[in-house]
């Protein structure tokens, strides 16, 4: 008796629970994210390479002339980074949907004088997620070559690793 009327009690409220990914909650003031490099305001102290707990920051340079390598899969977003940068060039973004199933694809590079580079499986930067992204925009043709160089890449990968153990 006593879950029938829990169960007629909770039969008229609104849901607890979001259906994610098809509602999302915007974040909340603070909320700690991606952390982004404006490179222009960077002077390459190190302070934020030398801080990070999970060794999440590659510096590779030093000084003015110093680039950053973000390793996103190793960041657990507690703003560290942010904190102790002096120039205030660190930002901690609002975003929260960082999932990949390439692991290249969670590294992001920072370099003086450019966009920060995403890494990918060719020469170009272009991923499997820029693939997608050309398909839900109806650009078949560059999505089948974009396809095609994924693909190759990935037979490439794999005819490397048969040849090391074979060998």
């Amino acid at each position: 008796m006593a879950m029938v009327r829990e169960l007629l009690k909770h039969v008229f409220r609104k849901p607890a629970t979001l259906r994610y990914p098809f509602e999302k909650r915007e974040p909340f003031q603070g909320f700690r994210g991606r952390p982004v490099w404006d490179m222009d305001r960077c002077v390459g102290c190190e302070l934020c390479f030398r801080d990070c707990p999970s060794g999440a920051i590659e510096m590779i340079g030093k000084g003015s002339e110093a680039e950053f390598k973000h390793h996103i899969d190793r960041c657990v977003f507690c703003g560290q980074c942010a904190e102790v940068c002096p120039t205030k060039a660190i930002m901690m973004t609002e975003d929260y949907e960082l999932a990949s199933y390439d692991k290249i694809e969670m590294i992001v590079e920072f370099k003086r004088g450019g966009p920060r580079v995403r890494h990918g499986p060719n020469e170009e930067g272009e991923t499997a997620s820029r693939a997608l992204s050309l398909s839900a925009d109806g650009n078949r043709e560059a999505f089948n070559s974009l396809l095609l160089v994924i693909l190759r890449w990935e037979f490439l990968c794999l005819d490397s690793d048969s040849l090391k153990s074979a060998g």
